[in-house]
Parts: structure tokens; C-alpha cells; sequence
């Protein structure tokens, strides 16, 4: 059941920065000057680059509950997932 939970998150999470990088970049870009227009390759090193942190993991410790260790775990896996597979491209 984590593992699911693990998944759908780092999903989520994806799909969710794709969006807002992808979609503010373009909004931006259109009424931009040509020498201010952010290219696709920087759009998707932001997009890499959002899915890490010390402050998720944080405050994932501090949620009280009955699904305190499910949560803490999906946070250090997408933590560690984002940071050491995408931290290689």
C-alpha cells in the first residue's frame, strides 16, 4: 500500500511542476522580449531541478497521525528518488 502511495505521489508531483513550469514559462515567453524568452532545455533543468528538499522532508516528520510513517517514507523516497536519479542528468 505504500508503494502505491509512493508512486502516485512522485506522479503528482511530475505532472504537478510540469505544469506550473511548462505552463507559466509559456504564459511568460509570449509576452516576453526575444532575449528574455526561456528556452525549453532551461524549462525542464527548473522542472528537475524543483523536486528535492530538506524542508519537505521536515515537515513530513512533524505530521502527527496514524499515517505518520507512510507519509514520512513516501517523502524521503521522492527526496532521494528526485535527487539521486534526476540529480544525474
Amino acid at each position: 500500500q505504500v508503494y502505491r502511495l509512493i508512486l502516485v505521489t512522485l506522479f503528482c508531483c511530475f505532472v504537478g511542476r510540469a505544469l506550473n513550469i511548462f505552463g507559466l514559462s509559456a504564459v511568460l515567453n509570449r509576452r516576453a522580449a526575444p532575449e528574455f524568452v526561456i528556452p525549453v532545455g532551461h524549462q525542464v533543468v527548473m522542472w528537475f531541478s524543483g523536486l528535492r528538499g530538506a524542508i519537505a522532508v521536515t515537515l513530513a516528520v512533524q505530521v502527527p497521525g496514524d499515517n505518520h510513517d507512510a507519509i514520512v517514507m513516501t517523502t524521503i523516497v521522492i527526496v532521494l528518488f528526485t535527487t539521486f536519479i534526476l540529480g544525474g542528468f
